[in-house]
């Protein structure tokens, strides 16, 4: 079964996590990628925020910043958007012993220096959790889109996002080739849609200091 939205109760029991980010100045959405960065795939995103002065967010495979170092982070922020790190190689934590997990994540916070990670699919022992939220600022998700799904189709992302997109939203696609058919016809329709609903699109700021050097 796919919770494409988040419980509140799983909010409320993961208390260190952020999900949505409420904002009583102005109607914003957090639009967030997930596994980039593509050589292809991330400048195309790029081109769509930019039609509508949007910020988005990047949570970056430190693999894949290794292959492709022209898409740095200075390249992200210079345009306008965040970055966060999604672990060096795309780990499941309920899979992974805690010190291989550790060393990956801290591998690529290094690679992307910033303090806000997002596991990736979600998936963090206790024990994994209770140890990062120390460290880090976890960020998961309001709405998940599911775009890397070959059985969910772009219509029923755009109405899943239009329909249950509130503000502070944090919204989840992914900048991969396992999601570009759905991604390439979706993100400009939610786009549109969230822009003509009066939404603007922030980016999740690196501003959580590490707690461990308080």
């Amino acid at each position: 079964m796919r919770l494409r939205r988040m419980p509140r109760l799983v909010s409320f029991l993961l208390s260190q996590t952020i999900t949505k980010l409420p904002r009583e100045d102005n109607k914003v959405v957090y639009l967030t990628f997930d596994d980039g960065p593509h050589p292809e795939i991330t400048p195309w995103v790029m081109e769509q925020l930019a039609r509508y002065k949007a910020g988005g967010t990047f949570f970056l495979i430190g693999q894949n910043m290794e292959k492709y170092p022209a898409l740095s982070v200075d390249w992200y922020t210079s345009l306008g958007h965040s970055v966060g790190h999604h672990t060096y190689n795309h780990l499941n934590g309920l899979k992974t012993n805690n010190k291989e997990y550790f060393e990956n994540v801290e591998k690529c916070a290094r690679m992307v220096g910033t303090s806000i990670f997002r596991p990736p699919y979600g998936k963090l022992k206790p024990s994994q959790y209770r140890f990062l939220s120390k460290k880090y600022q976890i960020v998961l998700w309001h709405l998940v889109t599911y775009d890397f799904d070959k059985t969910v189709t772009p219509k029923s992302i755009v109405e899943h996002v239009s329909l249950n997109a509130e503000n502070g939203s944090i919204i989840v696609f992914h900048d991969s080739e396992k999601a570009f058919k759905n991604l390439s016809k979706s993100l400009p329709e939610v786009l549109g849609i969230l822009h003509d609903k009066g939404f603007a699109f922030d980016v999740l700021k690196n501003t959580f200091a590490q707690k461990n050097e308080k």
